[in-house]
């Protein structure tokens, strides 16, 4: 149970604080593990909900200003993951891009519920995904020492790694989007999901752009999630229920 509880506060941090500078340590396999649970959970009482999300391309943000979002929230899938005995012993490992966390558990999870089996996709006549960047800080903000001005500054950090992930995604996803299919319906952390990675280094790195740190696998699986969802769109007849008071309601 003590795992357990780790576990659900480092995803709870990471769903509530993306502007804190230091998250909950916590083992990234296990972290890997409760998010694709909980991401699963979300899609499967709230399907509708959570395509309508994806597809509007909202963040953590628009669940905090939104009523109907708090939906995605699920008190239901909350007490599964404190109440699952089955994780690992904890070991302690940082989480990296923490706000985008839960929009890549739903993703990841709604590419496997509504695309299962592997097909072929084209993208190419698809139109260009927009992608969100944040505007630029006040001088002195951005120069500024105080407690405010550096958690403004992490916060303008993580909306820029996080924009860059989501350019990442659609790259990929467009230039292979079998390839990366095929990832998504990989379990995580395992043998299966190493080995398509390894098949699609050369690819994802051609999407990365110049100068941009190594990222892990957490943060591209969720980021090629997003991107291949966006262009995937729901299937034929799957019900997606936009969010009232999005700006791109």
């Amino acid at each position: 149970m003590r795992t357990s509880r780790f576990v659900f506060a480092a995803i709870v941090w990471a769903l509530s604080c993306p502007s804190m500078a230091a998250p909950p340590t916590v083992d990234s396999t296990n972290l890997r593990q409760s998010a694709a649970q909980f991401g699963e959970c979300v899609v499967r009482t709230n399907a509708a909900l959570a395509r309508g999300f994806i597809l509007q391309d909202l963040t953590l943000f628009d669940i905090k200003k939104i009523a109907e979002a708090r939906r995605l929230m699920d008190p239901t899938c909350i007490e599964e993951l404190r109440s699952d005995d089955a994780i690992g012993p904890d070991q302690p490992a940082g989480m990296r891009f923490e706000s985008d966390l839960f929009r890549y558990s739903l993703a990841d999870a709604l590419v496997r519920a509504d695309y299962p089996k592997i097909s072929h996709f084209d993208f190419t006549a698809r139109p260009q995904l927009t992608h969100s960047v944040p505007g630029p800080l006040p001088p002195d903000v951005a120069a500024g020492t105080g407690m405010k001005a550096k958690q403004a500054q992490v916060a303008y950090s993580l909306a820029m790694n996080v924009s860059l992930m989501s350019r990442f995604g659609e790259c990929a996803a467009r230039r292979n989007p079998d390839g990366v299919h095929e990832l998504l319906l990989t379990k995580v952390n395992t043998a299966e999901e190493r080995a398509v990675f390894s098949r699609l280094s050369a690819m994802l790195g051609q999407c990365l752009v110049e100068g941009q740190m190594r990222i892990s696998r957490e943060v591209a699986r969720g980021s090629l999630a997003l991107g291949f969802y966006r262009l995937a769109g729901a299937p034929a007849g799957a019900e997606v229920r936009n969010l009232r008071g999005a700006a791109n309601a």
